[in-house]
């Protein structure tokens, strides 16, 4: 079956949606869908459906973009409308969703926002393979169209002793060491804000020709910079693309990012190491060709 749906185009709150539903025969469904033309998107998502009265409650992870709650209330002859968003409104707060939380583009106009400006985050375990991935992307770009920095693990004969940062254009210095120095502390190790700040904050400054940020990593010890945050935070509200690993927990710009409604959210695992780095490099060439 086909469903269209018409809803107003309006910024947060609680919206009526009507819908169409058209059934469509298994065998003629490619032949009615091409006869609409090319695709402009495609959504991949996997929805968990849950039933509450009249509300339908849809837990959503969408491919690219993350996980997304939906209540959606069925107005009909025992529910009039006025009940059906005071009932939604009383969700909202049952669940503690604030106004700010609400995202009012559909998962499709998320995905071509994304496309034409790529905010592209890649998350998963310390050890699965984030810098390696950024790395091999950005080794594949023309040179000097990407600006940035990955960081690195120092080991020693007794196991990792340290991190360094590394910026795409060659300088580099200490991140943190091993219970060395005063600084901020992230578990064992100490922060060389000092060093990291020095290699890490002219790879992002604003950039004729830079085409692509590289953050690598945006994580807790990163973030005990002030300067660092701001300026992850100027790329993310300017027009230049980003390509950024982000750590799996973590409070303040670490959990923020994700959820950015023009962020697209991928997860790295050992079974999607090739396929994703060509997925991410796909993305950026896209852009690029469109000329966003």
């Amino acid at each position: 079956m086909l469903i269209r749906y018409r809803r107003p185009e309006r910024e947060g709150g609680v919206r009526p949606s009507d819908y169409e539903v058209t059934p469509v025969g298994e065998g003629s469904l490619p032949e009615t869908l091409s006869a609409l033309g090319a695709p402009v998107v495609t959504v991949t998502k996997r929805r968990d459906l849950y039933l509450l009265e009249n509300v339908r409650i849809h837990l959503d992870k969408v491919e690219g973009l993350g996980a997304f709650l939906e209540f959606e209330a069925v107005v009909g002859p025992r529910h009039p409308e006025d009940h059906c968003r005071r009932r939604v409104e009383e969700l909202l707060r049952e669940f503690g969703i604030l106004e700010a939380d609400l995202v009012s583009a559909s998962y499709s106009d998320l995905l071509l926002a994304a496309c034409e400006r790529p905010r592209i985050l890649v998350t998963g375990p310390p050890g699965a393979g984030k810098t390696t991935l950024v790395r091999r992307i950005v080794e594949d770009l023309p040179p000097g169209r990407a600006s940035g920095f990955y960081t690195e693990e120092v080991r020693g004969p007794r196991g990792r002793t340290g991190f360094r940062v590394k910026a795409l254009s060659g300088e580099e210095g200490d991140l943190a060491r091993l219970d060395s120095g005063n600084g901020p502390r992230v578990g064992r190790y100490v922060v060389d804000l000092e060093s990291f700040e020095r290699v890490a904050l002219p790879t992002l400054a604003p950039r004729e020709g830079a085409h692509l940020y590289v953050i690598d990593e945006i994580g807790k010890m990163e973030l005990h910079s002030a300067a660092f945050v701001s300026a992850a935070l100027r790329i993310l509200d300017s027009p230049a693309r980003l390509l950024a690993t982000v750590a799996q927990q973590g409070g303040g710009l670490i959990e923020s990012v994700k959820r950015r409604s023009e962020a697209r959210l991928f997860a790295l695992t050992k079974d999607n190491r090739d396929s994703l780095a060509a997925t991410i490099a796909g993305l950026l060439e896209g852009a690029q060709a469109a000329g966003k």
